[in-house]
This record gives C-alpha cells, sequence and structure tokens, in this order.
C-alpha cells in the first residue's frame, strides 16, 4: 500500500513544524486548511505571472516572471520607489 498525499503533507507540515517546536501535533483539518491556503496562494501567483509572460511575448511563465508578481518581491519593489522618489519636490 502506498503514502497517501494526505500522509505526505502531514508529514511535510511536522517537519516544518519541528524546526520551532518539538513534539508538535496538528488536527487534520488544520493541515487541510495550509493545504488549502496553500492551493489558492500559489493558483494566485500564477494568475499573476502569466501577464508577465505575455508582455514579454512569450506562452511559458519563467522564473523571473514568478519573482516579479511574487508578493514579497512586488513589496521590496514598492520600497525602493518609495525610497527613491521625494513626494515634496
Amino acid at each position: 500500500m502506498g503514502i497517501s498525499d494526505t500522509d505526505n503533507r502531514q508529514r511535510l507540515v511536522r517537519e516544518i513544524a519541528q524546526v520551532f517546536k518539538i513534539d508538535v501535533r496538528f488536527q487534520s483539518s488544520a493541515v487541510m486548511a495550509l493545504q488549502e491556503t496553500r492551493e489558492i496562494y500559489l493558483v494566485g501567483l500564477f494568475e499573476d505571472t502569466d501577464p508577465c509572460a505575455i508582455h514579454s511575448k512569450r506562452v511559458t511563465v519563467m522564473p523571473t516572471d514568478i519573482q516579479l508578481a511574487s508578493p514579497a518581491e512586488q513589496h521590496s519593489m514598492f520600497k525602493v520607489l518609495v525610497r527613491t522618489t521625494n513626494l515634496y519636490d
């Protein structure tokens, strides 16, 4: 009998959680909530990467498209824009 996706997800969640605290337990509903959240984030990220690829006249999403579309990258680009733009001139 093979390992199910649920077992893999639970194992991954436990491995990550043990970095922060030893002997952590999770309800299966919590693991499923994490899975749903991850799926929603990834779908949104790929929806945001598609216009980047189209703008570059490509149909294939590249790592640079993901970097441009990621919220962390957008946040850091916004901070750079704010620093370099003097709004009081």
